[in-house]
């Protein structure tokens, strides 16, 4: 009977085994391993290149039940080592496969993602709080050596951290506009009712507009040059009218006003008795906040006046009566006083006084031109139109009447004038009237009640020179 082999020992096919083997000692008993192929032995030409597998430490422990193998026997039966790593032992790790390659490269291709993430976070940091970076408003952030990032022109560009807040400007206040025969006047519904301050556009059909009524009547008013500020004399007050606002006093004793070249300052006259003599003062007066300033004063006897015939006392109060004050082109105040025994010059800017030699003259809007008054009778006038530059006559026209208070249209080519005359009942008529320079024709009525006078253009500068 032929014996057998050992206990333990891998059933190897007789045909295997050599011819004749030298006797062994019998091997410790341990558990028999389980059955498995032993992993085929690649062939050279299709090996890959190795990698590096992990090798895990030898003195580490093991957990129970899973101790290492015993050493493979030396000698002739011991099996040919296959590489330099260690094989795959399903006793060390049960019965996981082995990871292949691109398994083992995934905690690599992990670690160096997360390592560059790190490295641009901390860039971005220092770009942003650093010294000379975006947060601290610097207008070049400091340059980074980290090339790889994108384009270095995304982080080279001047950054507009803080941006200078834009002031508010105030909304300005549009021009004010008129219609082409807008004017302001003083007129009254009946020969024995108190004067008005009217207001119309003549290019229009309608009724005037009532802008100030007082039982005692409206004596004098005047209207700054761009046509938003009126100022209405009542009984020697100053009292400021202006649209949509509430009506203001800003002076008293006053009997003759005027504006400057804006809408902001006043001049007014005031006259006191002391004595034997009279006072009269230029008062400059902030039509905004009333503030009043004595300007110049001058001192002379009191006058005694003595009354004209009707129709010339009408054309005399009309023209400003007894005190007149003008704003003139060369910043200088003319001052007329009945009785006194000169015309006074008041520097505006000084208060200087001194002797003007007649009264102002009104030249167009556009200097060009001057009108010139011709009285030819109590019942006839004659309006004459003059080259400023040259004193020539252009043209002329004549009126039944006496005619006052001329006023230029902002375009240069028209003027407003009263023209008075005796009714048939002795009583004195004004009504306005309107010439056109360019038309050739004669005057046209603007009124025909015979209570109208003193017009005011609105938005229509004046221009007295000396």
């Amino acid at each position: 009977m032929t014996e057998g082999p050992p206990p333990g020992s891998p059933d190897w096919p007789e045909q295997d085994l050599p011819a004749s083997q030298p006797e062994q000692e019998p091997e410790p008993d341990f558990e028999p391993e389980p059955d498995f192929a032993p992993e085929p032995e690649p062939e050279p030409a299709a090996e890959p290149e190795p990698e590096p597998e992990f090798v895990p430490d030898a003195d580490a422990p093991l957990p129970p039940g899973d101790e290492p193998p015993p050493e493979p026997p030396e000698g002739p039966e011991a099996p040919d080592a296959r590489s330099a790593f260690e094989p795959w032992d399903p006793r060390r790790h049960l019965d996981r496969r082995r990871p292949t390659t691109a398994e083992q490269a995934v905690p690599w291709l992990i670690g160096i993602i997360l390592a560059q993430t790190g490295m641009l976070i901390v860039l971005l940091a220092l770009i942003f709080t650093g010294t000379g970076g975006v947060a601290t408003g610097s207008p070049t952030p400091t340059p980074m050596p980290f090339t790889p990032l994108p384009s270095a022109s995304a982080f080279s560009a001047e950054p507009s951290v803080s941006v200078e807040p834009t002031p508010i400007q105030p909304t300005p206040t549009p021009e004010p506009s008129f219609g082409p025969l807008e004017i302001v006047y003083l007129g009254r519904p009946s020969a024995a009712a108190p004067i008005d301050l009217l207001r119309r556009d003549f290019s229009v059909a309608g009724e005037p507009t009532v802008v100030k009524r007082i039982a005692s009547g409206v004596d004098r008013m005047t209207w700054s040059a761009d046509g938003r500020i009126g100022v209405a004399l009542l009984s020697g007050s100053l009292l400021v009218l202006v649209e949509d606002q509430p009506e203001r006093d800003l002076a008293t004793g006053i009997s003759a006003v005027t504006f400057g070249p804006d809408s902001t300052t006043l001049y007014a006259v005031r006259t006191v008795r002391n004595g034997a003599n009279d006072t009269t003062s230029v008062l400059e007066i902030d039509v905004l906040s009333g503030g009043t300033t004595t300007l110049a004063s001058v001192t002379y006897a009191h006058p005694e006046i003595v009354n004209d015939p009707p129709l010339v006392e009408a054309q005399y109060a009309d023209n400003g009566g007894r005190a007149r004050i003008w704003y003139t082109t060369s910043d200088s105040l003319v001052m007329y006083i009945v009785g006194a025994p000169t015309l006074y010059r008041v520097d505006a800017a000084t208060g200087a006084v001194t002797n003007a030699t007649r009264q102002p003259v009104l030249a167009s809007p556009d200097r060009r031109w001057e009108i010139r008054i011709v009285k030819r009778s109590n019942s006839s006038s004659t309006i004459e139109l003059h080259n400023r530059a040259t004193g020539e006559l252009q043209t002329s026209v004549v009126v039944s009447g006496l005619v006052s208070h001329v006023r230029w249209a902002h375009s240069s080519n028209e003027i407003v004038f009263t023209l008075g005359f005796l009714s048939s009942g002795g009583g004195v008529r004004q009504d306005l009237y309107v010439w056109d320079l360019q038309d050739g024709n004669a005057a046209a009525a603007l009124t025909g009640n015979g209570a109208s006078f003193g017009a005011e253009w609105l938005g229509s500068p004046q221009a007295w020179y000396e």
